[in-house]
Formats: structure tokens, C-alpha cells, sequence
């Protein structure tokens, strides 16, 4: 990996690069794990593998025979001493799909704790351990390591989390396949059937195309309803994706009409992905600065279908699974969206604003300027239309129905203006009914939240797709 962006005919000389010869021959190869992983390996240098090794050699306990799933958190180790506790607990509460505890064997929780040279991680160090001294059950596995600031990308870090579990996975006696979970440091709530609902999904026959799955997330709904105007603007775009995930037409025509092609995109905070598959497409671009894991998705579709886009449903290797999920820290979307800057922006540079994973969620509610039934409309107009860098046209289909089912009507909420990037919002009065809904969204946020309700909040109910 030489950090160089790569683009058009280049970047997809360069997957293929990386991509097992067998992948390469047969898009619908299914290696065997040892194979792919054993290929994968052997292509990483000396010193990387020794690293590897020393890291596992650090762990202290081998991967049990029967683990399942590896939920792999890269933990930013001098920033999330306030989050790391609560993320943990979530596993504690872990149960199979009838409702009994989880089989600790059957999973494991690998924490890469990693800072920049110079910088303590003993915060962190020590509220994981306060965790695996209270739930010593919890078959939670840490490594540690430093980099040179400013020298290393995000695809790095999860790299090494990734690979390690990977490694571990190969040294077993089985050669069962393994499941890697990725996952973030700062997870808020979790279904508790969240491991075994979608290893369950991962395992189902039927499912056996799929390489990779994302499943349901959403921000933690304490910070949505303390942040109106924010938790406004993050249904919008959950309500494109909700469309763009099953690939209902209509994304640059306000018809309803065409081609069925669903868009699936794998992300750091709720994705699960076959360990060999990960490692036949080459694992981790560790040059890549920011979305190195929506990078693998798109790595394992092209390996699949020779196309990012415009591909059938039956072909799709991604898949979305919406019957378990997680609730996460939504600060840096919040703190983006807070500077003045879109939402569609987070993630320009991921090391940009680093500070913010030191704010704990209690922070961050404190924090707000806003009461539930506020609603800075302005703002949120301007977040909308800023979505129209990532291609969505205010006169399609789907931000029509994006914003019916935040209760928006044409002509008495919002205008359509034309312009020469196709059209933009602009909306009318106070926006009432949004405010209601919003008023009522934190009542039962708070409700729920006084109850201690264990089980997440599904996010909020729109309509069936169909």
C-alpha cells in the first residue's frame, strides 16, 4: 500500500492486485479459510507478521475453538477512557437468539488499543480492566500499541485489529471460517441478540452469497433529543439511505420508475464480514485515510461483480439486516454539524477534530443550546440541501418521500427551488408538525431512558418500503 489515491481504470488495476488469483479467475470462488487466510499472510511483510505475532503472543489466551464472531474495536487509547466502560457492558448483556446467555466461547471482544507515541493510554488501560474485573465472563482480548503521529492513516488501525483477529482465528485447530465484527469504542446501547442475530443471518443457507452485512444503527436517541435540529437533519439522511439500501428508484427523478439496484455500504461502527473473504480481497487498504471500512464493501462487490454500481439485487454480495442493532456516539456528526460544517463532511479527514472522542455522551447532552421543541429551520435547510454533494436531487423521489415521512408537505412545509445544480429545499414557517414529532420523540427518549430499558429504540418508524 503506497498511499496514493487511485482513481478510474487505476484503482481497479489496483484491486485486482490484491485479490487472491483464484478471486481473480472466479468472481464466485468460495475459498476455504486456511487458504485465503494463509494466502493473505504470506503476503505481508516480515516485520508486519513478526508484529502480528508479538501482539498476539501479548493477548495471553488463544481464540477459543468455538468462537464464532470477533468484534474487532480499534480503541483510541489516550481518548476513550470515558466511553470504553459502557461499549464493554453492552457485551455483558449478550444473549443467543432465545433469549439465554451467550456462549462466551462462542465470541470474542479484541480491543487494538492504540495512541500516538508520547501519549498516555493508562485511563483507558485501567477502565478496562474495572470492566474485566467486574464481568470477568466477558472473553475480552487487548493489545496494545503506539505510532508516529501524523504518520499513520485510519486504514492502519483497523488493519492491524483486523489481521490480528484473522491470525488468531488461523492458529486454531479448526478451520471453521470466522466472522470479524467491526466495530466502534464509544457503542452506546446494543440489541441484546445483537452477536447472535447476525451470526444467525451470517449462517442461514440462504444467506450464503452474501460476504459482508450491515446491520440496523442508529445515534444514541439521549443526544437526538437533546439536539433537535441535529436529530432532524440525521432522519433525512437515514430516511435516502432506508431507499438507497433496497434500491427503490427514483434517485434523480421525482417517478417511482426503473431498474431495482440497492446500494449497501460497509461501515466501522456495525458491519459483519466473512474473515475469508476479507482476506481474498487483501484485507485492510491501510493507505487509506478515512472510510477504509466503506473501502472493503466496495472492494468485495467489485470482486464479486467486476462493477460498483447498478448492480441487480440477486447479485449484490452486501446485505442489510435490520432485525438487530446498536445505538453509538454520534459526536463527531454532531461536532461537525456544531463548527458550522455538513453532514456530509465528517469523515473529510479523520484525524480533523480528533479531540472529540475525549467527549463522553453525558458531555455532549450537557452541552446542547436547544429544548426539545426547538428547531433552528435555517440550519436545517442548509444541512438538507448539502446533501446535494452526495448526489441527491431535492425534486427526486427519494427526498419527496424523505421528507413526507418527517411529516413535511410540498407547498404548505417546503418550495422546490430550481437551480443549475437541479433543485433545493426552501422551507416555510416553523415546520409544526416536525416540531411535535420531535417534542414527542424525547418524551418517550426519556421515558425509556428513565425505565433503564436495556433494548435500543428502533429508529423512528417509517413507512414499509415496498
Amino acid at each position: 500500500d503506497t498511499g496514493q489515491r487511485f482513481t478510474n481504470a487505476e484503482i481497479l488495476d489496483y484491486y485486482r492486485s490484491r485479490r487472491h488469483p483464484k478471486l481473480n479467475e472466479n468472481p464466485r470462488a468460495r475459498l476455504p479459510y486456511r487458504q485465503a487466510v494463509d494466502w493473505y499472510l504470506d503476503r505481508q511483510t516480515k516485520e508486519y507478521r513478526q508484529t502480528l505475532e508479538t501482539l498476539n503472543t501479548s493477548i495471553g489466551q488463544p481464540m477459543s475453538e468455538q468462537t464464532q464472531v470477533a468484534v474487532c474495536i480499534p480503541v483510541a487509547g489516550h481518548q476513550e477512557s470515558k466511553d470504553i466502560y459502557r461499549t464493554l457492558s453492552q457485551y455483558a448483556k449478550q444473549t443467543n437468539v432465545e433469549g439465554k446467555p451467550l456462549n462466551p466461547a462462542n465470541y470474542e471482544v479484541l480491543l487494538f488499543v492504540n495512541a500516538p507515541e508520547g501519549q498516555s493510554v493508562s485511563a483507558t488501560i485501567d477502565e478496562i480492566a474495572r470492566f474485566r474485573k467486574d464481568y470477568p465472563s466477558v472473553p475480552v482480548r487487548v493489545a496494545t500499541g503506539t505510532f508516529q503521529k501524523g504518520t499513520v492513516r485510519y486504514g492502519a488501525y483497523i488493519k492491524y485489529a483486523y489481521d490480528l483477529a484473522l491470525l488468531r482465528a488461523r492458529e486454531r485447530q479448526t478451520a471453521n471460517d470466522i466472522v470479524i465484527a467491526t466495530m466502534d469504542a464509544d457503542t452506546a446501547q446494543m440489541d441484546p441478540a445483537y452477536l447472535s442475530e447476525n451470526l444467525r443471518f451470517m449462517d442461514d443457507p440462504a444467506n450464503a452469497r452474501f460476504d459482508a452485512t450491515l446491520a440496523m444503527q442508529d445515534f444514541d436517541h439521549r443526544v437526538l433529543a437533546a439536539y433537535p435540529t441535529f436529530m432532524a437533519a440525521v432522519r433525512f439522511r437515514q430516511y435516502i439511505e432506508a431507499q438507497t439500501q433496497r434500491g427503490i428508484p427514483g434517485w434523480n427523478s421525482a417517478e417511482r420508475a426503473g431498474e431495482h439496484f440497492p446500494t449497501i455500504i460497509t461501515q466501522g461502527r456495525t458491519s459483519f464480514i466473512r474473515g475469508s473473504t476479507l482476506a481474498a480481497v487483501g484485507g485492510v487498504n491501510s493507505s487509506t485515510p478515512a472510510g477504509a471500512d466503506k473501502e472493503l464493501g466496495e472492494m468485495i462487490t467489485f470482486a464479486r461483480t467486476g462493477k460498483f454500481q447498478n448492480i441487480p439485487e440477486e447479485e449484490y454480495p452486501l446485505a442489510y439486516n435490520n432485525q438487530s442493532g446498536i445505538e453509538t456516539n454520534p459526536r463527531r456528526e454532531l461536532v461537525t454539524m456544531l463548527s458550522g460544517k455538513l453532514l456530509t463532511q465528517p469523515w473529510d479527514k479523520f484525524d480533523e477534530g480528533e479531540l472529540v472522542r475525549g467527549k463522553s455522551l453525558d458531555e455532549l447532552i450537557r452541552q446542547s443550546p436547544e429544548k426539545p421543541g426547538d428547531l433552528n429551520v435555517p440550519e436545517l435547510e442548509r444541512q438538507i440541501n448539502g446533501f446535494r454533494s452526495w448526489g441527491v436531487n431535492m425534486d427526486s423521489y427519494y427526498a419527496r418521500r424523505a421528507l413526507s415521512w418527517m411529516g413535511l408537505t410540498e407547498g404548505s412545509d417546503y418550495l422546490l427551488e430550481k437551480d443549475d445544480h437541479g433543485a433545493k429545499i426552501k422551507f416555510m414557517g416553523d415546520l409544526s408538525t416536525l416540531k411535535n414529532e420531535l417534542v414527542k420523540f424525547a418524551e418517550k427518549t426519556y421515558e425509556v431512558s428513565d425505565r433503564g430499558d436495556p433494548t435500543i429504540l428502533a429508529p423512528q418508524e417509517a413507512p414499509a418500503i415496498s
